[in-house]
């Protein structure tokens, strides 16, 4: 296990203000280096802020010996939330995402698909679209909930609080053991002889589905552009999100800016799945530029 990686405690970022800062923890004691400049901003595009361990040692950080005879925690199981349930279309009709992709798709495919992908109309803030993160053994993670206008982009706050928050969170579940997975990872799960398809957006991962008549793939998202890289000490934990994507046929599809740095994590991921394939959407033809996705290519 690595002496030092980024932690899960959400604090301010020097560089844009907001509370998307995530601090390096020093492994051996479970303290942050330093809360307020030794960590990565979870805005990579729009801020970009990353102060690594090395950084700070270099501008004079000092940090004690790891205790002797210290070994590093057992990874420790995930917790879950309710299993989701199937929303009437009734139901569903009041969420503006699944206006938007019924008008592009028709009702019918989209119920179906918000319906295997375990995906939720919610009254938070609102209204927002719940997407239920279940795993390989069908049990919901989490919900990772964001709000939508009607043209289908996200709906972004002054309040990053606004913009989206998760299950487990707003129901205040403490203690509450977090571990994400990726978006979709049962349809893979159900279908192991499917070429898994990754996306970034949750929402990109349902117009792939539900312009894929012959249900031939299985679409996942991995809820964030950095979350696709995996970590060294994830190979030998269970709980990791990249488990289901050991020895199988894996192709990604990033969004524009993110075609170079996924094209590097390929070479990562080859180490444990059956094939890595990275479609440039920067070519024809897609010609996509800027943070635009397949999703956008699509309607």
């Amino acid at each position: 296990m690595r002496r030092f990686s980024l932690g899960k405690l959400v604090a301010q970022c020097p560089q844009c203000g907001r509370r998307t800062f995530k601090p390096y923890m020093d492994n051996s004691t479970g303290l942050p280096l330093d809360v307020t400049t030794c960590g990565r901003c979870n805005r990579e595009v729009n801020c970009g802020y990353h102060f690594t361990p090395r950084n700070w040692f270099d501008a004079g950080g000092r940090v004690g010996a790891a205790a002797k005879g210290w070994t590093p925690p057992p990874p420790q199981p995930p917790d879950f939330v309710m299993t989701p349930w199937k929303q009437s279309v009734e139901k569903l009709q009041t969420d503006t995402l699944f206006r938007f992709l019924a008008s592009r798709f028709g009702e019918s495919k989209v119920l179906d698909v918000f319906h295997r992908y375990n995906v939720l109309h919610s009254l938070w803030h609102g209204g927002a679209t719940a997407f239920f993160l279940t795993d390989s053994e069908g049990r919901a993670r989490s919900a990772k909930l964001m709000r939508y206008n009607e043209d289908g982009h996200r709906v972004k706050s002054d309040n990053p609080a606004y913009n989206v928050t998760y299950l487990h969170s707003l129901l205040k579940l403490h203690p509450f053991n977090y571990r994400a997975c990726f978006f979709g990872e049962h349809i893979a799960a159900t279908n192991p002889e499917s070429t898994i398809v990754l996306v970034e957006s949750e929402k990109t991962a349902l117009i792939l589905a539900c312009a894929d008549d012959a249900d031939k793939n299985a679409y996942l998202a991995t809820g964030g552009c950095s979350a696709l890289k995996p970590k060294t000490e994830e190979k030998k934990d269970p709980y990791s999100r990249h488990k289901i994507l050991h020895d199988r046929n894996i192709l990604l599809i990033p969004d524009a800016d993110m075609v170079d740095k996924w094209k590097d994590v390929a070479a990562d991921l080859a180490v444990i799945c059956r094939s890595v394939r990275v479609v440039d959407v920067r070519l024809p033809p897609f010609s996509l530029t800027g943070s635009e996705d397949i999703g956008d290519f699509l309607v």
